[in-house]
């Protein structure tokens, strides 16, 4: 790994002990992650108990809205909660996953062949500064939003909102309370999001993408067929260990609610565009989150894609360089390499399947709205 994405791993961490949101830390002795110690995992988990509290009042305020806009605004941000508590739900904590960071950052892993940075590297930085910018000017929105308008249904203090007001003899403590709330819970959802998401999904794909490429390059150079097939083992234990670690949680809430928050989110942001009683500020912060969320689900699914191609395609141009009986049954035993969520796989086609399932449902969304 180059060490601008360490720094930018790095930079992570530190946010995360600051906000006690994640059960690990950057040890700069060691220059590698660590679990944190007893106390300190408490306060994670104290923290993941708050993101719980959030989400149930998030929950509860969509079906408390009124309009379409307003339930749609509650669901989407309800979603987000749902997704970053899933995501953080890393009790007991899954030291296979930090084990596979270490191996990442380490800089007598990264050995290849550059000559300028790839473009996936390029969009996981992309992803980081966005998420941390998109991060610092959401929750300072919502902050604000708790003292000047609290009724709105993103907000968790529309729950005490009547027809009338909010709570009259304590209305400006409550504001303090509720907006707290709202800042420090979503720097914390943002902060555990980034590294479940970019550290461990995007950077572990990035990893394994890298390495068929390199694997493809040498095979067609200077690689033996024998040499090759122990390379391309050496990748299927890997693959084996990110599907480990992500399968079932991390790339599976990914797969399942990301695109789902991405239907959401573009039918709000067109539904506040023709609302008159919204003003365009909140719907341009929505169109940049579907813009991001758009971005990253195309990113993690083509790159995933394109690792099961590479792989496919090579077994089917490796056998023909199988000259004696060894290798060809060495070659019958060889799998394509795919990455998992849950009982499923992506395939070369994944990417178009996920994008055209999104179309079709906001489009349908939205001719049900008419």
């Amino acid at each position: 790994m180059l060490p601008e994405d360490i720094y930018l791993i790095k930079r992570n961490l530190t946010f995360g002990s600051q906000y006690r949101c994640l059960p690990l830390k950057w040890d700069s002795k060691q220059e590698q992650l660590v679990v944190h110690g007893t106390n300190s995992q408490k306060l994670a988990i104290s923290s993941l108990f708050v993101n719980l509290f959030v989400l149930l009042g998030r929950l509860f305020s969509v079906a408390k809205s009124s309009s379409i806009v307003a339930q749609s605004e509650a669901a989407i941000v309800a979603g987000i909660y749902l997704t970053g508590f899933i995501l953080r739900f890393d009790h007991p904590v899954d030291h296979v996953a930090i084990q596979l960071v270490n191996f990442l950052v380490d800089p007598d892993i990264d050995k290849f062949d550059r000559t300028r940075t790839p473009k996936l590297q390029l969009g996981i930085r992309f992803f980081y500064w966005a998420a941390e910018v998109t991060c610092f000017f959401i929750s300072a929105i919502l902050g604000i939003l708790s003292f000047l308008s609290p009724c709105q249904p993103i907000l968790l203090s529309s729950l005490l909102c009547s027809k009338s007001n909010m709570g009259q003899g304590h209305k400006h403590v409550l504001q303090l309370v509720f907006g707290t709330i709202e800042v420090i819970s979503f720097k914390q959802l943002a902060v555990g999001g980034i590294y479940y998401l970019l550290t461990v999904l995007l950077h572990g794909i990035s990893f394994l993408w890298l390495s068929c490429q390199s694997l493809v390059k040498g095979y067609k150079s200077s690689f033996s067929i024998a040499e090759t097939i122990n390379k391309y083992k050496e990748l299927k234990v890997y693959e084996k260990v990110l599907n480990s670690c992500t399968k079932s949680r991390i790339f599976l809430t990914t797969a399942l609610l990301v695109p789902a928050m991405q239907i959401l989110i573009c039918f709000a942001s067109i539904q506040l565009f023709r609302s008159e009683q919204v003003s365009n500020v909140l719907a341009s912060v929505f169109q940049w989150i579907y813009f991001v969320i758009l971005l990253f689900t195309i990113l993690m699914f083509s790159a995933a894609a394109q690792i099961n191609n590479l792989s496919t395609n090579w077994i089917a141009e490796c056998r023909r360089r199988c000259g004696n009986k060894l290798e060809r049954r060495t070659h019958k035993s060889l799998m394509s390499l795919r990455l998992e969520f849950g009982n499923n796989f992506v395939e070369a086609l994944t990417p178009l399947v996920v994008q055209e399932f999104c179309a079709r449902q906001t489009v349908s969304f939205l001719l049900l709205c008419r």
